[in-house]
């Protein structure tokens, strides 16, 4: 039986960070699972459209990408998305699996990044092993914010970095209501320097530009309020122990396969 992975990634303009994220992720996923073709899928629309208009190689929708592997006779797939929150997007996610479900003879579904209270400790502690602060150096992680209940999520967070002992850890996103909280925050802290990270899968164009630009962003905000920053523009993705939180989830979703088969 021939088995398939789908990686699922909202994608970006920038191919480069592209590469160093999804790409990267595919790359070790195919060396830890042999046996397994690896896919990629795009679900953002607008997002698909500007990547094969600046690639050479083909990018595949979600439902591209299912015909392909149906095409390559695929009959056991598990997909993995790239995504942080169990929010809009995994919600969209699923309802086009339910789709395709049927036709493949196994189809299972690995879980966002932020899933568990483990995943909230794993990814604080493998965050701040990469950004490595500096003493008395607070650490701002900026999510992009969503209306989704999942949004708790940033602040699920911050709360487990403040159990773990980071009192130095502040979580905010884009939108103007968290950014005041999190400056509030920082403030009461008595902090004066500060990291600045996207917690984004990707760091693309709007990241840059919603966080580190040096005007109307959080690097000026902040700046303005009288910290020193260093802003520090790495995706997610591109942090060796976060891609294998991802290749755990999608090592737990073939698990429940076989626990499938062994209890039928």
């Amino acid at each position: 039986m021939k088995k398939g992975i789908l990686l699922i990634s909202v994608g970006t303009s920038q191919l480069e960070a592209f590469e160093k994220t999804t790409r990267c992720l595919q790359k070790e996923i195919e060396e830890r699972f042999e046996d397994w073709n690896c896919y990629i899928a795009i679900s953002g629309a607008q997002i698909l459209k500007k990547m094969n208009e600046k690639s050479e190689m083909p990018y595949f929708s979600v439902a591209e990408a299912f015909a392909q592997m149906l095409s390559d006779g695929i009959e056991e797939a598990v997909v993995q998305p790239t995504y942080l929150l169990n929010g809009m997007e995994n919600d969209n996610m699923l309802e086009q699996i339910e789709l395709h479900k049927a036709r493949f003879q196994y189809l299972g579904i690995g879980k966002p990044l932020f899933s568990a209270k483990e995943d909230y400790i794993k990814t604080l502690h493998t965050i701040l092993g990469e950004v490595n602060l500096k003493e008395e150096e607070a650490l701002m992680l900026v999510g992009h914010g969503t209306n989704h209940l999942s949004n708790s999520a940033y602040q699920n967070l911050e709360y487990t970095a403040y159990t773990q002992g980071a009192r130095n850890v502040f979580v905010g996103t884009m939108e103007e209501k968290s950014q005041r909280m999190a400056l509030r925050k920082l403030t009461a802290s008595g902090y004066k320097r500060v990291r600045l990270m996207p917690l984004l899968f990707v760091a693309g164009y709007h990241a840059k530009k919603d966080i580190a630009a040096d005007s109307n962003s959080w690097k000026s905000v902040l700046e303005k309020a009288g910290y020193e920053v260093e802003p520090f523009m790495i995706g997610l993705g591109e942090i060796k122990g976060i891609r294998e939180l991802f290749i755990e989830h999608l090592q737990k979703a073939r698990s429940d396969r076989n626990s499938e088969c062994e209890n039928s």
